[in-house]
Parts: C-alpha cells; sequence; structure tokens
C-alpha cells in the first residue's frame, strides 16, 4: 500500500514538472501555478497514506444514505457516560442473602419449588440462623401448599411467618406452618380458612364420587395440619371448614393461626420524628404545679 502511494506521489510530480515547461508563454504562468497546486496536492495525499491518516478534506458517506456526506469529524463516538451502579442490584437476592423470602400471588407449583430450592439454600449456609417469610397469597394450589408446608416443618431453622395485605385459603396454612412464637401479622391484614373446592368436567358418577373422596381427603389433611398448628381438634375445624371464614388479625390470633400482631409506630412518634427532622420540635407540656395544701391549724392550748 505504501509503495503504491509513493508511486502515484511520483508520478503525479512528474505531470507537474511537465506542466511548467509549455513552451505557451501565455499559458506558462498559468501552468506553472496549476502544477506547484498538482505538486503539492500529490504530495499531501502520498504523505497522507504513507502516514495512515486522512486528509483534512476527506470525505465518507455516512452508511445507508448516498445523498448525504459527513466530514470525519461529525461520525466521532461521543464519550462513553459511567451510569450508578443503584439499578443493576437485585432486590431479592439482596433479601435471600439477608435471609428473607416472599411468598406473592398464586401458590402453584413453581411457588413451591422457589421456596424449596431457598429454603434448602439458607439451611446449607446456616442450619441455626432463623428465616423470615412473608406472605402475601390469596391461595391456590392444595397439593403446592402441602409441599410448601412439608418443606418449611422439615426445616432446622427457625422460621418467621409474616402476614401482609392477605393470605387465604391455602396460604393461611403457610402462615400457620412457621416456628411457634415467630408467626405474626401485620395489623391491616385479612386472613380467611375455607375447605378444599374443585370444579369438575364432564364426568361419570363414579369419576366424580372418586374426586369427592379426594376432596373430603384433602380437607381432613389440612384439619389435621393446622390442628397441629393452633391446637384445636379436627373437628373444630372441619366445622369452621364449611364456610369461608374471614378473619382480622386479632381474630386471627384468638383463633391460633398466629402468635401476636406486629406493632405500627404510633402517631405521636411519627408526629415527633417529623418534627425532628423539620427543625421545628413541639413545645413540651409541662404538667400543672398541684394545688398548695391549706396549713394545719394550730392546736388549741390546753
Amino acid at each position: 500500500m505504501q509503495g503504491r502511494a509513493l508511486g502515484c506521489c511520483f508520478g503525479a510530480a512528474r505531470l507537474a514538472l511537465r506542466l511548467r515547461v509549455l513552451p505557451q508563454v501565455g499559458q506558462a504562468s498559468q501552468a506553472q501555478r496549476g502544477g506547484h497546486v498538482l505538486l503539492a496536492g500529490a504530495l499531501a495525499a502520498g504523505l497522507a497514506l504513507v502516514s495512515g491518516s486522512p486528509t483534512p478534506t476527506s470525505r465518507r458517506r455516512r452508511p445507508g444514505n448516498s445523498q448525504s456526506w459527513l466530514s470525519l469529524e461529525e461520525v466521532k463516538s461521543p464519550p462513553a457516560v459511567k451510569r450508578p451502579a443503584v439499578g443493576n442490584v437485585n432486590v431479592d437476592q439482596e433479601m435471600l442473602k439477608r435471609r428473607t423470602i416472599f411468598i406473592t400471588g398464586e401458590v402453584n407449583d413453581e411457588t413451591a419449588k422457589a421456596l424449596m430450592q431457598q429454603l434448602l439454600w439458607l439451611e446449607a449456609e446456616d442450619p441455626h440462623a432463623p428465616v423470615t417469610i412473608f406472605i402475601n397469597s390469596g391461595g391456590g394450589l392444595v397439593h403446592s401448599g402441602v409441599a410448601m408446608i412439608d418443606a418449611m416443618l422439615a426445616a432446622s431453622m427457625p422460621l418467621k411467618t409474616v402476614a401482609y395485605g392477605r393470605c387465604f385459603s391455602i396460604a393461611a396454612l403457610v402462615l400457620a406452618a412457621g416456628t411457634h412464637g415467630h408467626r405474626s401479622a401485620y395489623e391491616n391484614a385479612r386472613l380467611m380458612i375455607h375447605e378444599p373446592a374443585c370444579s369438575y368436567p364432564k364426568l361419570q358418577v363414579s369419576d366424580i364420587a372418586i374426586r369427592v373422596e379426594e376432596l373430603r381427603h384433602n380437607s381432613h389433611t389440612l384439619a389435621r395440619i393446622l390442628g397441629e398448628r393452633t391446637g384445636k381438634s379436627e373437628a373444630e375445624l372441619i366445622d369452621a371448614f364449611t364456610r369461608d371464614r374471614y378473619m382480622a388479625a386479632a381474630e386471627a390470633k384468638e383463633f391460633g393461626v398466629i402468635d401476636y400482631i406486629r406493632p405500627t409506630r404510633s402517631k405521636g412518634l411519627l408526629e415527633e420524628r417529623v418534627a425532628a427532622h423539620t427543625g421545628s420540635l413541639p413545645t413540651p407540656t409541662v404538667p400543672a404545679p398541684a394545688p398548695a395544701q391549706p396549713a394545719p391549724a394550730p392546736a388549741a392550748a390546753s
């Protein structure tokens, strides 16, 4: 490439020398000027090709557009901008490192698989450190919920279950499967228990009878599990399962599904924090002094 460039330079120089010695007197000065210009341009082009740097006047086409022309200075890429690393944080992984698990949405096989994997991983990390499980679910599949309960009961570390939002159907039993003394719910959480349900497609009578027997088995299984967690008899729970039974946090505590209600910040404490942040602390109230007691009357002289 460099040899071809030097050859072009020498050819252009020879042409320029021929133009300089033209016999026409009237055109001699013009030819000389043209030869000088051509010689200078040829030498500049040759030097640019040898050095590998483009000339300032060189142009190139924009990719995909043959009509527009851009100079080399206009196609330079902008400098890279450093982005903050906050957006790359995986909150679920960070919470799992802090031994905190969330169960949200429908209870199904994927939910049971995720809980099983997380519990096994945390147990391998530390079999004695407690794990907190936040639950907000409307229920789901019975066999998936029973699998989650078995995984929780088989874990060696204490499991702190917390209900927020709602814990309906099988999710309420998952909440009750936490370690005794560590099952709680927020003040405005709602819980609900009921017997298993199933929608039958077009089946024969014998198949429907088999499905009914399976539903009865599931109902007794759930009553037995909840009875072990609440201290109630299976007969009492079968009677409670007859219809949907909704409970507030206080009712769930009385029923035995949870052990305590998570406290919320009092209004006075919140106002105090806001005032401390804004710098306008309220004036403390000073109790009024007690009224002075009348002096005792002097004893009468005998």
